[in-house]
């Protein structure tokens, strides 16, 4: 930086840095951005913020094409319906992407415990969905925080423009940034 005006980016390839000289830089780096963080971009309005966690399942049969929506998703601690969904999203045979996504509204929503909530999903789809019945976690959950708020003085500053879920541009109903990136 020069001045507060972003003049340049490091990249960091097999260990090494290398800094590229730029006239202007976007940052397409996530919800976390740390981009945004190291240029002062980081104001989050907590209101529009969501919360998803995720996992890849195998030993599934093959499940087309479609993307599986299912509401409500439930409060374990409650049993009470959330502001958001669950999905199944095929890969490769034998794989899905298994989910939950939700946006808190009060402060009882704000203290959900969201993999308890992805859990019970979970077993409720083994019961509900026979072809999901044998499927087993692989690897590790991945939790990220789904910002949705269109945030303008927040996505640009001197040299610098953020895009997609770094810039809050997220699709609050899909949970999806890339479009909004691209």
């Amino acid at each position: 930086m020069r001045d507060g005006t972003v003049t340049g980016v490091v990249v960091r390839r097999q260990g090494i840095d290398t800094e590229v000289a730029t006239t202007f830089a976007v940052a397409a780096d996530g919800a976390l951005s740390p981009f945004a963080r190291a240029v002062g971009l980081t104001t989050r309005h907590s209101r529009s913020m969501g919360f998803a966690v995720r996992g890849y399942f195998t030993n599934t049969p093959a499940m087309g094409e479609m993307f599986n929506v299912y509401f409500p998703i439930l409060d374990p601690s409650m049993q009470r319906a959330l502001n958001g969904y669950g999905w199944v999203f095929p890969l490769v045979e034998g794989c899905v992407n298994v989910g939950v996504g939700y946006y808190p509204t009060d402060t009882h929503t704000a203290a959900v415990n969201l993999r308890r909530t992805f859990e019970q999903f979970v077993e409720w789809l083994r019961v509900k969905d026979p072809r999901l019945r044998d499927m087993r976690l692989a690897g590790r959950l991945s939790g990220a925080p789904v910002p949705c708020a269109e945030d303008l003085p927040r996505c640009a500053g001197r040299g610098t423009l953020l895009v997609g879920d770094a810039a809050g541009l997220v699709d609050p109903f899909t949970g999806e940034g890339i479009g909004g990136g691209l």
